[in-house]
C-alpha cells in the first residue's frame, strides 16, 4: 500500500527525533517508501490518533502497545527484531515480509561513569546476569514484550557503537536534521 500511494500514508511518533520518528525513517529507507512524519508530543496522543483513525501508522514498542494488540484494537503488522517476538510470535518480522536490513530493538541498560574500575563493571554485570536468569524475572518482563538480552560491559558498549553507526548512516542518508 505504501508504494501503491507515496506520499500518501502518515506515521504517528513520540515527536521529533524520538525512537518512533527513528523507526518511521528507517523503514521508509530499508522499504524505499514514503510515509509521512507526524510527530506528537509523547506516544499516547500518537496512539489515540491512530485509534481514532486519523493516523495510518505507528511505529511503537511492545510495552506501549501489546495490551491494544491483544484486545484487538490494534493491528501489529511487523516487528523489528531478528527474530519473532516471544509474546508476538504471530508477527512477521520486517524481513520477513519483505523489508530487509530493517531492524530495530530498544533496549535498556546499566551505565556507569567512565572511570569505573573494570573491576566494578564485571561485578555488576555478573550479579544482574543472575537476576536476569531468574525465570520470575524473564516472565514479567516477558509479559511486558520484552526480552532480556544479558551482556557484560564491553559487549553492551559494542551495542552502543553499533547501534550509533547505523543511526548516524540512517542520519546522514534522509532529511532528519540532529542540529549537528
Amino acid at each position: 500500500m505504501a508504494m501503491e500511494k507515496p506520499g500518501r500514508l502518515n506515521f504517528g511518533s513520540a515527536g521529533e527525533f524520538s525512537a518512533s520518528h527513528l523507526a518511521g525513517a528507517l523503514f521508509n529507507a530499508r522499504a524505499g517508501v514514503s510515509i509521512n512524519h507526524v510527530p506528537y508530543k509523547g506516544a499516547a496522543p500518537a496512539l489515540v490518533d491512530l485509534l481514532g483513525g486519523h493516523l495510518d501508522l505507528s511505529f511503537q514498542g511492545p510495552l506501549a502497545v501489546l495490551s491494544l494488540i491483544r484486545e484487538g484494537r490494534l493491528k501489529a503488522l511487523g516487528y523489528g527484531g531478528e527474530r519473532r517476538s516471544k509474546v508476538l510470535p504471530d508477527v512477521p518480522t520486517f524481513a520477513e515480509g519483505g523489508v530487509g536490513g530493517y531492524q530495530l530493538k530498544i533496549w535498556f541498560g546499566l551505565l556507569a561513569p567512565p572511570r569505573t574500575p573494570q573491576d566494578v563493571a564485571d561485578r555488576l554485570s555478573a550479579e544482574i546476569a543472575k537476576i536476569l536468569a531468574k525465570p520470575a524475572i524473564d516472565r514479567q518482563l516477558a509479559e511486558q514484550g520484552m526480552e532480556t538480552l544479558v551482556s557484560d560491559s564491553r559487549q553492551f558498549a559494542a551495542l552502543m557503537k553499533a547501534d550509533k553507526d547505523r543511526f548516524d548512516a540512517l542520519l546522514k542518508s534522509t532529511d532528519i536534521n540532529l542540529g549537528r
